[in-house]
């Protein structure tokens, strides 16, 4: 082989090859609110963890939905700019000055209060909670106005986690747990505590969860395509078939899950 030719392939074998860079979107959440969001591993999995990785994919992009602690850590993670987008959250004024929301929200959610059977008192209104005890988780917001309420007028002990707050209301040391629906029923079970434990039927709000994008993450110039595809979503029934889907999964897991135990 002609010395030229040798330079020449030994030159070409030193220049990189071009590649693609797979661009990747690090989502994380609530892990306590199946069926939309919930901990598997390191991982979190559930209706808005597909509902966002069925859109960035159409973009090209691939999304790690993955669990960066317990909510409050997770929102200072997402002031921080070390998360790109949070995938379960109620708007308030002080999230807005980290996050930036989507328009349209993806799902209401039904916040209840939890209680021991028999129930210990008559509720229909937010002014019944005054003098009583409550829990609810650290960091969790209820929606402007109950949140407002809250604070100025009620009795509510910050804990860890749901399970914490839920056996909390168990043992009497609180009246009630403030937690959405679908995560008191499920914890409820997972707690083996059911049977003891009910929601009261009359809601205490029913705020809108969106999904946001942290003000740092250069994929928010994707806000307006996101925000079209949930529109869509929502009106041809797919996040409605997805919430189904994703309670079943649960539910299937928690059962297994107490098989084997």
């Amino acid at each position: 082989m002609r010395p030229v030719i040798i330079i020449l392939l030994l030159v070409w074998s030193m220049i990189p090859t071009p590649s693609w860079a797979v661009e990747i979107l690090i989502a994380s959440g609530h892990v306590d609110y199946p069926p939309y969001a919930w901990r598997d591993g390191d991982k979190i999995v559930g209706v808005s963890v597909e509902l966002t990785t069925l859109i960035f994919k159409e973009l090209g992009i691939t999304v790690d939905a993955r669990y960066v602690g317990p909510w409050a850590r997770m929102q200072r993670e997402a002031k921080h700019g070390k998360i790109d987008f949070v995938l379960g959250i109620y708007k308030n004024r002080q999230r807005l000055q980290y996050l930036t929301f989507l328009p349209e929200s993806y799902e209401r959610d039904k916040v209840v209060l939890f209680v021991k059977k028999p129930q210990s008192f008559q509720y229909s209104s937010w002014q019944d909670l005054k003098g009583k005890i409550g829990s609810a988780v650290i960091g969790e917001s209820f929606g402007p106005d109950f949140d407002s309420y809250l604070a100025d007028n009620l009795h509510v002990v910050r804990v860890k986690n749901v399970k914490q707050s839920l056996r909390m209301t168990h043992i009497g040391r609180v009246d009630y747990t403030i937690v959405g629906l679908y995560t008191g029923l499920a914890k409820s079970l997972e707690l083996g505590l059911s049977k003891d434990l009910t929601a009261l039927s009359q809601v205490v709000s029913n705020p809108k969860a969106y999904q946001a994008f942290t003000k740092q993450s250069k994929f928010v110039k994707h806000l307006s395509y996101f925000n079209k595809r949930i529109q869509q979503l929502k009106a041809d029934g797919t996040i409605d078939k997805l919430v189904l889907k994703h309670w079943n999964i649960f539910m299937q897991q928690k059962s297994a899950n107490t098989k084997n135990h």
